[in-house]
């Protein structure tokens, strides 16, 4: 059985007429009847019971109406469903991200885009870099807002835009002798014991790291690799060692900790947002839009001062 067909015999039981349902549908009487008996036939039952002046259900042809408003309601519904999906206006988006690097802009952002798709769920996930490539191959995440693994490496299946460029800076405890100056030579403090940030945990921003003391003429003395910038920012502020990080993590809570320019070596930290683009999903391709619509705003309120 054909919605369509469906559709008429609701029309000819709605309407209790032949010639009724074919003006209702904008067609021809002798259509509608052609329906209605290869309808009858495909049941092996009658349908209506009828003469020259009336049209009547049988017992069957009720059951069957129950029946077709049901279908034709569940047909309806998955077209609007289905369109919706396709527009992005429905669905869900799971976004993985680095807290340190995004919490200044991501809230705002993703109320935005809640207020503009209030019917996608969206789902947040504080991942390191590893993590977000982890979660990409487990089908966990939909974009990630995170760190290129490597400069010459571009992750399979995944297209890559830039959201904005941040800068390594030392990050000093609160009472050191340079808290308070506008900018450090990385050189000077070639003898000082330095907190990094594992390795394992976001390779290409290691990588960066060690180029910047190359750059320096710096062989580094490194005294930790925190798995978070928090501890990093707490080892730091408890006098351990002197961190060197992209400048975002000024941004997260820690009153005991300095940020200082470097001015020996300028090594750019993009974050990007990263998603799978064939296909890309319609939830991601309308917050990618998002990102990009605010992407000025972004790197402005990101700079470093």
């Amino acid at each position: 059985m054909e919605i369509k067909v469906l559709k008429t015999f609701v029309a000819v039981a709605t309407y209790r007429s032949f010639s009724g349902a074919a003006r209702a549908l904008h067609t021809v009487q002798p259509a509608v009847s052609r329906q209605i008996s290869e309808l009858e036939n495909e049941l092996g039952v009658k349908l209506f019971w009828r003469n020259t002046r009336e049209v009547k259900l049988t017992s069957a042809g009720e059951a069957l109406l129950v029946e077709s408003n049901r279908l034709i309601a569940l047909q309806q519904s998955a077209t609007e469903r289905v369109r919706r999906v396709a527009k992005g206006e429905t669905g869900q988006l799971r976004i993985g991200y680095i807290s340190s690097a995004c919490s200044s802009f991501l809230p705002d952002l993703v109320r935005q885009y809640s207020l503009a798709h209030p019917n996608v769920q969206v789902s947040l996930f504080d991942l390191t870099v590893q993590g977000q490539q982890q979660a990409f191959e487990n089908n966990d995440i939909d974009i990630a807002l995170t760190r290129p693994i490597l400069d010459d490496v571009q992750p399979i299946g995944l297209a890559t835009e830039l959201v904005y460029n941040d800068e390594l800076v030392l990050v000093l405890p609160k009472d050191h002798h340079l808290a308070n100056v506008p900018s450090i030579a990385l050189n000077v403090m070639r003898d000082s014991r330095f907190i990094i940030f594992k390795r394992e945990e976001a390779e290409g921003l290691y990588e960066q790291t060690l180029g910047a003391f190359q750059a320096a003429g710096v062989t580094p003395i490194i005294s930790s690799q925190p798995r978070s910038m928090q501890t990093l920012l707490v080892e730091v502020g408890a006098g351990l060692g002197i961190g060197i990080a992209p400048h975002c993590i000024k941004r997260l809570v820690s009153n005991t900790c300095a940020f200082v320019k470097i001015n020996d070596v300028s090594i750019s930290i993009p974050l990007v947002a990263q998603f799978k683009h064939s296909p890309m999903s319609p939830t991601v391709s309308s917050f990618v839009t998002l990102l990009t619509e605010h992407n000025a705003e972004i790197q402005a309120k990101m700079s470093v001062a």
